[in-house]
């Protein structure tokens, strides 16, 4: 008999894996909460006003904020404040390396400005 919960198929060892999942998806969605409003995201100026524009945007803070979630564990960094800013730098001299290129330019003399 299961008195946490009335799936009573599982065994404890499956309800309590289901039950650290659900807590990923409860700490992911708080994550997606506190950046919704923040300078990385900006999701609280909606650029439109429609309702297929509203759920493009907010596709679009899912898919940031899972990348930002990867490039954290990956780069095993805690917290998500300074993994934000990281990978916002890094992209920044990713995709002006790929400007100057671009523009038949050297990018080596982009990291000798910075």
């Amino acid at each position: 008999m299961n008195i946490i919960s009335n799936i009573d198929n599982l065994d404890a060892f499956e309800l309590a894996f289901m039950y650290r999942r659900r807590w990923d998806i409860e700490v992911f969605f708080r994550f997606i909460k506190q950046a919704m409003g923040r300078a990385a995201f900006r999701f609280s100026h909606l650029i439109s006003r429609n309702e297929n524009g509203i759920k493009v945007m907010a596709m679009i803070i899912l898919i940031a904020a899972m990348i930002i979630l990867f490039y954290k564990n990956i780069n095993n960094l805690k917290g998500y404040k300074i993994p934000k800013m990281k990978f916002a730098n890094e992209l920044h001299l990713v995709l002006m390396k790929e400007i100057i290129i671009r523009c038949n330019g050297d990018p080596d003399l982009l990291e000798k400005m910075l």
